[in-house]
């Protein structure tokens, strides 16, 4: 009696010339990509053949097209919001970074001058008095901030800390 993998490993042994992995870092790129460049919103497994083709696991045809089949919507709204985060966090355009500030009217202003100043975009922004480590008169900020690119990202930081900020990166 013939069980339903045996089918399906006779199957890929017949048609299939090559399998190779990818890394869900790579299967990540290739979701961000598919979806800042396309407009397509893929599933981690629709977007594992374009991840084999940008890690260099899989080379493009040398003559004529390759076609990669993207295939499957089927991605939490959630998951894919952390996975476009970490990916824009990790090119540079995206950073999460805790200072401390006097809590007295106008040292928030007075901070966020400093990140307009040197052209950063507040995009989350969080007062955290408790459980942290701070004086009777300080408030912790906790600031996500976007930027144009890693060097733009570290152009923000050094400005932050001239200011006399002292900072701490979280991500």
């Amino acid at each position: 009696m013939k069980r339903p993998g045996d089918l399906t490993l006779a199957l890929v042994e017949r048609w299939v010339e090559e399998m190779v992995v990818v890394d869900d870092d790579a299967i990540a790129s290739a979701m961000v990509l598919l979806a800042e460049r396309a407009k397509l919103v893929v599933e981690g497994a629709g977007a594992a053949g374009v991840a084999a083709l940008l890690s260099g696991a899989v080379r493009p045809a040398p003559g004529g097209s390759t076609a990669v089949v993207l295939s499957g919507g089927n991605v939490d709204a959630r998951m894919l919001t952390g996975v476009i985060n970490r990916h824009q966090t990790g090119i540079g355009r995206r950073t999460r970074l805790f200072t401390r500030i006097s809590d007295r009217p106008g040292a928030l202003a007075a901070l966020l001058d400093v990140v307009g100043a040197a052209g950063g975009s507040v995009l989350d922004l969080t007062h955290v008095r408790d459980g942290i480590a701070r004086g009777i008169e300080e408030t912790g900020i906790d600031l996500v901030l976007e930027s144009r690119d890693s060097d733009h990202r570290a152009e923000l930081i050094a400005a932050i800390s001239a200011a006399g900020y002292r900072l701490d990166r979280v991500g």
